[in-house]
């Protein structure tokens, strides 16, 4: 697994490298990745006379270590708990919302974030 960045966010601030990553109980994550982004991103932004608008490394790599550690936890959820609680969720979905409507959201998501 790995931390997702939309496509129109990575298209808009050419980014293509991943921030985080995990394997088994280990995140693995790619400080130099953050830095570069929030560099990245401040050009793009023009934070120089924006400064409103400035990006910190540190705020990229607190929020991919927030969705790698609930990757982690549902995960472990799922191995010690309840293996089928994805199955049982997208189940559960598809009867409120119907199954054309979930593969449309489930094609969106993967569209946005491949």
């Amino acid at each position: 697994m790995e931390f997702h960045i939309g496509r129109a966010t990575r298209d808009r601030y050419k980014f293509p490298t991943v921030l985080f990553s995990f394997t088994g109980n280990v995140i693995f994550a790619n400080i130099t990745a953050a830095r570069q982004l929030a560099h990245r991103m401040n050009q793009v932004r023009d934070a120089g006379k924006n400064p409103e608008e400035a990006v910190h490394a540190a705020q990229l790599y607190v929020m991919g270590l927030i969705d790698e550690a609930s990757h982690v936890a549902m995960a472990r959820y799922r191995e010690q708990l309840d293996p089928a609680a994805m199955a049982d969720a997208l189940g559960w979905l598809n009867g409120k919302l119907g199954a054309a409507e979930v593969d449309k959201l489930l094609l969106t998501f993967v569209g946005e974030f491949p």
